[in-house]
């Protein structure tokens, strides 16, 4: 099992939520801030703001390990739109997972 982790433009959201519901992938999403390699460099225009933090969305998703590379590919067609800021998708290993309801072991 993975975790996948997406931040990204906040304005993406719901494209990127949209995209995973579509696909039946489960998910956790959360309005936050931050700054990624732009270092808070927002281009407005033909003109670049420094701001100390931007807003930001994050989902979390588990999911098998064979479901990692269309996840990933899910959001991040969904979140691009080819500029700076546009976010970074995360993959790592779950050890260990059990449903609150049932006590089952994932």
């Amino acid at each position: 099992m993975k975790r996948i982790e997406a931040v990204f433009r906040a304005e993406k959201k719901w494209d990127v939520t949209d995209a995973l519901t579509n696909n039946g992938v489960p998910y956790t999403v959360f309005q936050v801030e931050g700054i990624g390699k732009q270092l808070g460099e927002k281009d407005v225009g033909e003109n670049y703001f420094k701001f100390s933090t931007l807003p930001k969305a994050m989902v979390v998703c588990y999911v098998e390990d064979d479901s990692v590379d269309s996840v990933q590919k899910t959001i991040a067609d969904a979140a691009r739109t080819g500029k700076r800021g546009d976010g970074i998708i995360v993959a790592s290993d779950v050890f260990e997972a059990q449903r609150i309801r049932t006590s089952e072991n994932l």
